[in-house]
């Protein structure tokens, strides 16, 4: 089924669009990042025991009868127009780009990142603001080196997303029908729209469950209905077969912001997840991811491995990219 039809079901079913193979980006896809905690939650609950289920705590519901009003349907439609684009950037997209990527975790990392068609090549250029020397200067120059001398490994890689991203864009086309949209302002070309779970929306899968506990705020630029920001968060405790597996706290967090990069090209440029709770014998849950993403450049679409290897080495003698961070 075409993504659209999905989504608009309720319009003639005769607007058929084009199929087309969709290519994944070596980055996560755009909205989709946001919902990274949502993937994390389906490997833990499949992982646990195939029986394993969420009890869905029950909440404050906006009326069914809201649903008709004609400033509802407004915001209903335009997360669905911008769920459709998001979805159609990532089939029709096939742009290559290089950027900076920064990570907080125990330490700050900043990475440089190529993207190929055969997958992305990515360089540690520095810890904590220190750029590499030494051993670790040498052991980061052998692995580029042995990963741009084996595509079938960066291929592999590859799939392995690829197979990511179909469960990730099943998640993406579910959130018009998962919740109720409601316009809060306008700033220009920036609408700000809340979010509340539909207490109509039935899910077939345990990792969709979780829908039921998040509310927040998505924020999309009405004139190319393309995301600009989501933020969200756990409205009540997740627990994985009644407790006795484990549970997410409630107050759990993310958020996500998109930037069109260049060229008309939309991409992530910050995202942080926060979730902590508890799994099976009461091992500690715990998502912090705080990233950023700047300095987009576009690459050649044929670019080889060997040569993003060659660019990334060249950029960290001169330091060039490191004086990005």
């Amino acid at each position: 089924m075409n993504p659209r039809d999905s989504i608009h079901s309720h319009r003639n079913s005769s607007d058929q669009r084009p199929k087309s193979r969709v290519k994944r980006r070596a980055r996560a896809p755009l909205l989709i990042r946001s919902l990274i905690f949502l993937v994390f939650l389906s490997v833990l609950s499949l992982s646990l025991t195939p029986s394993c289920s969420l009890d869905v705590f029950a909440g404050a519901f906006p009326s069914a009868s809201s649903l008709h009003e004609p400033r509802q349907e407004s915001a209903q439609q335009l997360v669905r127009d911008m769920v459709w684009n998001e979805l159609q950037a990532q089939t029709h997209d096939h742009s290559h780009w290089r950027f900076h990527e920064t990570q907080w975790n125990a330490a700050r990392k900043l990475y440089d990142v190529i993207q190929t068609k055969y997958g992305d090549l990515h360089r540690l250029l520095a810890i904590n603001g220190t750029p590499l020397e030494g051993g670790a200067l040498e052991a980061e120059d052998n692995r580029i080196q042995q990963l741009s001398s084996d595509p079938d490994q960066v291929e592999q890689a590859q799939k392995k997303r690829d197979v990511d991203a179909k469960q990730e864009r099943a998640m993406l086309r579910m959130l018009p029908r998962a919740f109720v949209f409601h316009e809060v302002s306008r700033k220009g070309d920036i609408v700000k729209l809340s979010f509340t779970p539909d207490p109509n929306f039935h899910p077939s899968s345990h990792q969709a469950e979780v829908f039921h506990h998040m509310e927040g705020t998505v924020f999309v630029d009405g004139r190319v209905n393309r995301l600009v920001q989501i933020d969200g968060h756990l409205t009540s405790r997740v627990n994985f077969w009644g407790g006795l597996l484990g549970h997410l706290d409630k107050g759990g967090t993310f958020k996500v912001e998109d930037r069109d990069v260049g060229e008309g090209h939309w991409d992530m440029v910050f995202l942080n997840v926060n979730m902590n709770g508890k799994a099976l014998f009461f091992k500690t849950i715990s998502v912090h991811q705080h990233e950023a993403y700047s300095d987009y450049h576009r690459v050649p679409d044929d670019l080889s491995l060997k040569e993003a290897a060659r660019e990334l080495k060249q950029d960290a003698e001169s330091g060039d990219r490191a004086a990005g961070e």
